[in-house]
């Protein structure tokens, strides 16, 4: 793959997690108001779903800084991107799984393209 082709794929999956983490937090935002949802778990519980839910929203934001950077500074090493996007790709394709198990077919579509496009990457390193 070009460096002009890899520059463009790394620059829309740091869009791409932009969005998302957006996404995410606004989904949240909705999520912690419902009752349903605030009432079904004990404080404790409830503060560190909160608390990892939103942690993912800075990993998203970590994700996008990262591949912003190789976009312009390239790879150090082949195995540098491999070592990162493994577990990226894993936990992409997990989070669509479990949505789509879940009851938010919605998102399924949205994390598939986005594992996709993350596994070019994964392959043009």
């Amino acid at each position: 793959m070009s460096t002009t082709a890899r520059k463009i794929l790394f620059r829309s999956l740091a869009a791409w997690y932009v969005v998302f983490a957006a996404g995410h937090v606004q989904y949240g935002l909705e999520l912690f108001q419902n009752p349903a949802v605030t009432e079904a778990l004990p404080q404790q519980y409830l503060a560190s779903y909160k608390g990892n839910y939103y942690g993912l929203t800075v990993l998203m934001l970590n994700l996008a800084y990262l591949h912003y950077r190789w976009s312009f500074e390239g790879l150090y090493t082949r195995s540098e991107i491999r070592v990162v996007t493994t577990p990226v790709i894993l936990m992409i394709s997990a989070m669509g799984v479990h949505y789509s198990r879940n009851g938010e077919e919605r998102l399924a579509p949205l994390l598939a393209f986005a594992t996709v496009v993350q596994v070019l990457g994964w392959i043009a390193a």
